[in-house]
């Protein structure tokens, strides 16, 4: 019998961690109780010795000391004792993997799902239905819990100092409160109260209130990106600032679009600032710029002529902080250091793919740690020059976070209790906005008109406003109402024509149309997707045009008593209960298997 017992326990240590945990499984089955404790060694024992191998344990988990010792073995790991503060840790001791119950294996799988974008449903599957993983019965929360255990600790890594010609954009997402049940209104004076949104909704006040979370990146010349979840609404000069000045502070040149902040930003550290304005590619389409790499000698000839006419308008791209540069030598500086805002753009559509396609929506309190997780990804591919994918890829990433992170432990609890805490638009702003954005409707007879962070409208300080206009619009603004700007013999007193201006009976009329000067479209890219998704494309953009049923089922309820409210543009209260109740309705029919008429409408939008 003896005889037999060492045969088998000969077998047996012969076999592989997965090998040994299954059977001690199926032990667990047979005999009706749990083997957690020993499954937790055998977890334990190659997981601390990945991370001692690795150099993961390499000073006191406590005080920072590399003077420590071994101290013995508890249970199932080895102790190590610091000499300088006495307190004893083991190779996992505050990090997330503290405590946990899932293998090596199983953590790595779970990296590789995660830097590859997959839902949590799959990784459940893949982890329950895997038997290396030894993870059969995992629960979903369990999955989740793991995944955002890993996101904390990557949120804790520094972002890199960028240097040379740097890029800088901001991406705006939806506000999501994905898996709330009590609702937070964030704009109480222009909803009577935040509503579940049922499929796509257009936004009351477009990217410049807390319908969007604004997410600012800056991306260097090498590659290297950084991008952090700032505000909700309008970036401002100081949060910009509190954020991106030590990742940006070497720049050399910085390239940004028309927004106002990185232009305060350029003046205030005198930064060569190069400007290019959004919609740069429609604007040389309709000055007849001919586009392809096969063009006639003549053709090439009209590019140039139209570049430089548009150039010297500011209606394109053009370099602020070095004085007047004639067309010559702005092109010169252009080719010399490629400035374009390319790269920010390109990383834009890789986090848009990610957190827009693959994903319905991110809550707003996880979404730094996804943009987080992305400017990883990304910088990792630009130090590595591989994108990171694989099993192989995602241990070493492992490695790497654990080695460079401390203080990550990360609970249930700490999941549950977290909150979205970011700077957000005052209401004061909030109630200018709507009042002008609804006289900019009325004056430009465009019912679905929105402000977007290129409009400038960043504060409601008209003289400070004015000031910063070119001088040549206040000249034009001062001819067209007699005011006189010049007088021989003298400077222009752009302060005192300015202080005349103030005082004329349609300022607001004059502040908006500057405003507006510039600005391409008059429809942003929310509603136009919408109209176009609902085939309302030719719908009369007018103001006293009658509000479409269909587009107005994804539209907000707008207080009656804010300014932004008309009955031709948001629809009321009542109607939008009755567009709930429709579209319950129809959702039970379908669950009914009831025959329903195929031309409903249909509020389920492919975005």
């Amino acid at each position: 019998m003896e005889k037999q017992k060492q045969k088998i326990i000969d077998q047996i240590l012969l076999w592989n961690e997965e090998e040994v945990a299954e059977m001690l499984k199926q032990y667990g089955k047979k005999h009706h109780t749990v083997m957690k404790k020993e499954l937790a060694k055998l977890y334990s024992s190659e997981m601390e010795q990945k991370l001692i191998e690795n150099g993961t344990v390499s000073c006191c988990r406590h005080c920072g000391s590399i003077d420590f010792t071994k101290d013995g073995r508890n249970s199932h790991n080895q102790k190590f004792v610091c000499k300088d503060c006495n307190k004893d840790f083991t190779a996992v001791t505050g990090t997330f993997l503290q405590n946990s119950n899932l293998s090596w294996k199983a953590w790595v799988k779970i990296v590789e799902m995660t830097i590859n974008g997959l839902s949590f449903e799959k990784m459940q599957n893949i982890l329950d239905t895997g038997k290396e993983y030894n993870c059969a019965g995992i629960h979903k929360a369990t999955v989740i819990l793991a995944v955002h255990k890993f996101l904390n600790a990557l949120l804790k890594l520094p972002q890199p100092i960028l240097k040379g010609v740097i890029q800088i954009d901001e991406k705006h997402f939806r506000e999501s409160q994905k898996g709330t049940i009590e609702l937070i209104n964030y704009m109480p004076s222009v909803y009577n109260e935040r509503l579940p949104r049922y499929g796509a909704q257009s936004s009351s006040l477009g990217v410049m209130s807390n319908d969007y979370i604004n997410v600012p990146t800056a991306v260097d010349e090498e590659g290297y990106v950084v991008a952090k979840v700032a505000c909700m609404g309008k970036l401002g000069i100081d949060i910009f600032v509190d954020l991106f000045y030590d990742h940006i502070k070497n720049a050399s040149i910085i390239c940004t679009d028309a927004n106002n902040t990185y232009t305060k930003f350029c003046r205030q550290f005198h930064i060569t600032h190069y400007i290019r304005h959004s919609k740069y590619t429609s604007v040389l389409s309709q000055a007849g710029y001919v586009f392809g790499p096969k063009k006639t000698d003549e053709q090439k000839a009209k590019n140039e002529e139209i570049l430089e006419k548009l150039y010297n308008d500011r209606k394109i791209d053009y370099i602020a902080n070095r004085g007047y540069l004639p067309y010559s030598q702005f092109k010169a500086i252009k080719d010399q250091y490629k400035l374009s805002l390319s790269a920010v753009n390109s990383f834009h559509n890789t986090i848009t793919r990610r957190l827009t396609v693959n994903k319905t929506s991110v809550a707003n309190k996880h979404l730094n740690k996804y943009i987080h997780l992305m400017a990883f990804i990304k910088n990792w591919k630009v130090r590595t020059g591989k994108s990171p994918s694989s099993v192989e890829d995602a241990e070493e990433i492992l490695l790497y976070v654990l080695k460079n992170t401390k203080d990550t432990v990360y609970t249930l609890e700490d999941y549950r209790k977290e909150e979205f805490d970011i700077p957000k638009t005052t209401t004061k702003y909030i109630d200018l906005l709507a009042a002008m954005t609804s006289e900019a409707r009325i004056l430009f007879n465009n019912k679905y008109l929105k402000f977007n962070e290129e409009d400038r409208v960043y504060d409601f300080k008209k003289r400070e406003y004015l000031l910063d206009c070119p001088d040549s619009w206040i000249r034009q603004i001062a001819r067209e109402h007699g005011i006189q700007y010049s007088q021989k013999g003298k400077r222009f007193n752009k302060f005192n024509v300015t202080t005349q201006i103030l005082a004329l009976e349609d300022i607001n009329s004059i502040i908006i149309q500057l405003l507006l000067k510039e600005k391409k479209i008059h429809i942003e890219a929310e509603d136009a997707d919408l109209l176009t998704y609902l085939g309302l494309t030719d719908l009369d953009l007018s103001i006293n045009a009658p509000l479409d049923e269909t587009y107005g089922r994804h539209l907000p309820s707008i207080r009656e008593d804010s300014p932004l409210y008309n009955p031709n543009i948001y629809p009321t209260a009542e109607q939008i209960e009755e567009y709930k109740e429709e579209r319950l309705a129809k959702k039970h029919r379908k669950q009914s298997g009831a025959v329903f008429d195929e031309d409903e409408d249909d509020d389920t939008l492919p975005f």
